[in-house]
């Protein structure tokens, strides 16, 4: 009888564990690395953003500001083929988006604390940042660090629709 009782908690656990195996790879692949951050970080420029939360089944959009203006769009749907968008920002685009990182102290928002309630709770939607200035790199999440209300990610979160193949800047 203790040996039925063992060969159950044994099966269990195993059913268990590849059940778990199974649900993080459904959930946790495939758009977190649309960009692979650790190698993309430039001397220069490069701003890294992705959207996280409610928009996980349909598909989150990612993308990619580098030094020069050119930018990547990407959306990635389980269902449906990869929508990309690639163009570049306007001068006076790339100019206001400098202007903002320069009056920014990354740092001080970087080391801050998000105290309200995350949208995702709700199936709204978060975002990620990472952003490379001046030969430093700095992360941010919308649900983590107090960037609500900063002019420079207020900006970097429009950029989400107007690098949708319809947007227009």
């Amino acid at each position: 009888m203790l040996k039925h009782i063992y060969l159950i908690l044994i099966a269990t656990f195993i059913f268990g564990f590849i059940t778990g195996i199974i649900l993080w790879l459904l959930n946790h692949t495939g758009q977190e690395k649309i960009f692979n951050i650790e190698n993309d970080i430039e001397e220069g420029m490069s701003i890294i953003a992705r959207s996280y939360g409610g928009c996980d089944w349909a598909g989150c959009p990612s993308y990619r500001i580098d030094e020069d203006g050119d930018y990547a769009y990407i959306l990635r749907n389980r269902q449906e083929p990869e929508i990309r968008n690639d163009g570049s920002l306007e001068k006076t685009e790339l100019r206001l988006l400098a202007d903002l990182l320069d009056d920014t102290n990354l740092e001080i928002i970087e080391g801050s604390d998000f105290s309200g309630t995350c949208p995702i709770a709700y199936d709204g939607i978060g975002y990620k940042y990472v952003i490379s200035y001046e030969g430093d790199s700095y992360s941010f999440d919308s649900c983590k660090e107090d960037i609500e209300g900063e002019k420079l990610f207020d900006r970097l979160e429009s950029y989400f629709k107007v690098f949708e193949p319809h947007g227009s800047m």
